[in-house]
């Protein structure tokens, strides 16, 4: 399911008028802890103003009760709702005005709210491989290039005699003898039907190179009981 803009924007956006002065933003932003707000006019994003601006005013001396109109940045990227967060996290800007198919302002994206998404979405994820994994009926452990274990699942964990979390990013050698999974993982051959024994249990082994963007970055086993 794709995220959405509107899942994740923040609502209840302070809104700037732009008749407002530098003083009163001013005090705004500090009695609110902001360093931005959009400027809107008829329901619709007419600019918006940070503490960028404000820091520029002052500097250039501009009297306390200079109109905002003056100051805010009129060329606003806005972007819908319903655009996907994927799409809008491409775009280079630090806070983003959100609307509706009317253009009237209903959010305000920022990155940490595409942080804070991306971030429970990854976690998800991981769970769902995690169970994935912990289902298959074979032993399956992963490693990077320098033999350190990525990636372990129960089937694995019993046959070795180990907790995934006492594995991982421990050097293979230390859980189990499978050399040849280091050299694949060096190597990127792929070797099938390797016979080895862990806990004095006979295994059939399949080693795999990992690779990501066609580069080297490690090697899988599966492991199964003969």
């Amino acid at each position: 399911m794709r995220v959405l803009v509107k899942d994740i924007m923040t609502r209840g956006v302070i809104k700037l008028d732009k008749n407002s002065t530098l003083q009163e933003v001013a005090k705004l932003f500090a009695e609110r802890m902001i360093d931005g707000a959009p400027v809107v006019e008829n329901k619709k994003v007419a600019g918006v103003l940070t503490k960028t601006h404000l820091l520029r005013a002052m500097a250039q001396g501009l009297a306390l009760d200079t109109p905002i109109e003056a100051l805010m940045s009129r060329n606003v990227i806005t972007i819908n709702q319903m655009m996907p967060a994927e799409e809008a996290m491409a775009i280079p800007v630090g806070r983003l005005p959100v609307v509706n198919d009317r253009g009237e302002l209903v959010g305000w994206l920022t990155r940490t709210d595409l942080a804070n998404a991306f971030s429970e979405k990854y976690k998800f994820f991981t769970q769902d491989l995690i169970a994935v994994l912990d289902s298959l009926p074979y032993a399956l452990v992963a490693v990077d290039r320098e033999g350190r274990i990525t990636t372990i699942n129960r089937a694995a964990c019993e046959l070795c005699g180990v907790e995934a979390e006492d594995a991982l990013e421990q050097p293979v050698q230390e859980v189990f003898n499978c050399p040849d999974l280091l050299k694949v993982a060096r190597n990127g051959i792929a070797l099938y039907n390797q016979k080895l024994q862990i806990n004095n249990r006979p295994v059939l082994a399949n080693y795999f190179p990992v690779l990501a963007e066609e580069k080297l970055i490690g090697a899988v086993a599966l492991l199964h009981n003969l």
